[in-house]
């Protein structure tokens, strides 16, 4: 049975090691590892054509090792450690993948010299995703909106031309997928030939969408190569969902584009965010539009916006254990269902110190500057898209720099690994694990900046920030 690598996992040469990746729906990163070349050089050779003993006959050959004593036993325990805390298999059998979504890998191109490989410098070589905000402007006025909107200043939008060559050097860095989002990305005229153009480049497109899409439109998405969207909506009841995005055409316009997106065999995907006024409409919208025809769904609890916030918009954690557990009993008797429910901040009573460090200590690792880049409608660079755009957040310009002098730049690196001086007077100061704690995973800077209005503080999740804030 000849195996390939599963199309959810790729593989990057990093130069001094080699990443290994798992994609989400969209084929945007989801996790991402380091392994060593020759692991990389065996998955490479799971071409789908080869049988297993193939498979062996060219490793040991490769690695100088027998392949009736050791080669065997060598090769079931390297696949043992790459299938380690996967959720599914890593190599699959070839009749089950879709032929255009197969890649094939050549083993030389995993090749690095011994002395080069190295595995404590985590951060990628370039950019693996990108987040573009096409636009600050849009139809919509949600009542939880995470975008800057109408409150940025007035700025120009950066050309067409310019974002083609950004496209063409982000296809030659190997970077993986473009986020576009916003505002509503589709408010922007020249949309559909900027995602006919990435698409062309081989880069994944996540596009997320509340807009009205006509016929045309689909139709014309369908004919550059895009295959799946997401369309936001909060509730099936009109009167809710309309409220929530702020415009009483927004229901009527959104179940029409879902239908028109259908209609020409556009995947959807429906997003959406769980607040106090619509916690209890979510599993009826599930059931509903999984009567239509949608498999796929996110839900995703409200997470403080910097522009929008209001704590009552947050549900209860007695509300949203309710509706996980609605979800759980979904999954369970709709099993073909694609459903995710995230953003869930559990209420922990961490009685010692040591177990709130823990807890901080096992954050998520902030992708701003180690493995994204976030692009402002204008061409501009900043840390993260639900920042402020100013310039005390920019870190380049593309309208002036390509996307590796950004990457490389001092500035970028120096706000990844700042001075301890910027922090003065805050707990961050005198901190023994300071530079760790920025370097390896990073501060929140979106967290930072809402609750102490800069990012040169500390994270308000530490334990030592001194403040009990509410995010999600």
């Amino acid at each position: 049975m000849p195996l390939i690598l599963n199309p959810s996992y790729k593989l990057r040469n990093e130069g001094n090691k080699i990443l290994l990746y798992k994609v989400d729906w969209f084929g945007m990163m989801e996790k991402l590892q380091f392994i060593h070349p020759l692991y990389a050089i065996l998955l490479s050779l799971f071409d789908g054509k080869k049988e297993l003993e193939s498979v062996e006959r060219e490793f040991c050959y490769i690695t100088n090792c027998s392949p009736f004593e050791n080669g065997k036993r060598v090769i079931e325990e390297m696949l043992k450690v790459l299938r380690e805390d996967k959720e599914e298999e890593i190599l699959v059998d070839i009749s089950t993948v879709d032929r255009d979504k197969i890649k094939i890998y050549e083993p030389e191109s995993f090749i690095i010299e011994r002395k080069k490989i190295n595995f404590e410098d985590f951060r990628l070589s370039a950019p693996l995703d990108l987040n573009y905000n096409v636009t600050f402007k849009c139809n919509r006025r949600c009542i939880y909106c995470y975008a800057e909107n109408q409150y940025a200043p007035p700025m120009q939008e950066i050309s067409l031309v310019r974002l083609k060559e950004i496209i063409d050097e982000a296809s030659k860095l190997k970077v993986n997928g473009i986020v576009f989002g916003g505002g509503e990305p589709f408010c922007r005229k020249d949309i559909l030939e900027i995602l006919e153009y990435t698409i062309k480049k081989g880069i994944s497109c996540c596009v997320s969408t509340k807009k009205y899409l006509d016929k045309e439109t689909c139709e014309r998405l369908k004919e550059i190569g895009l295959e799946k969207i997401q369309v936001s909506i909060d509730s099936i009841k009109k009167e809710k969902a309309n409220f929530m995005a702020g415009s009483n055409s927004f229901y009527d316009e959104i179940l029409e584009t879902i239908k028109n997106l259908q209609r020409v065999g556009i995947k959807v995907r429906i997003k959406a965010v769980v607040t106090s006024y619509n916690i209890s409409d979510i599993p009826s919208l599930i059931l509903s539009l999984k009567n239509d025809g949608i498999l796929d769904f996110h839900i995703v609890c409200y997470g403080r916006s910097i522009y929008r916030h209001h704590d009552s918009i947050f549900a209860s954690q007695d509300e949203i254990q309710k509706l996980k557990n609605s979800i759980d009993q979904i999954k369970r008797e709709n099993p073909e269902l694609n459903l995710a429910f995230g953003g869930m901040e559990e209420e922990k009573k961490m009685a010692s110190e040591k177990e709130k460090r823990e807890s901080f200590e096992k954050r998520a690792i902030c992708s701003a500057g180690r493995s994204s880049l976030n692009i402002l409608p204008d061409g501009r660079v900043t840390l993260c898209e639900q920042l402020p755009s100013r310039d005390e957040f920019c870190i380049g310009d593309l309208r002036k720099q390509s996307l590796l002098d950004i990457w490389n730049s001092d500035l970028l690196i120096s706000f990844l690994r700042p001075e301890r001086k910027r922090f003065i007077m805050t707990s961050c100061y005198d901190c023994e694990i300071f530079d760790d704690c920025n370097w390896v995973k990073g501060r929140c800077f979106r967290r930072t900046y809402q609750v102490f209005g800069s990012i040169f503080a500390p994270d308000p999740k530490c334990p030592k920030s001194g403040v009990n804030v509410r995010f999600s």
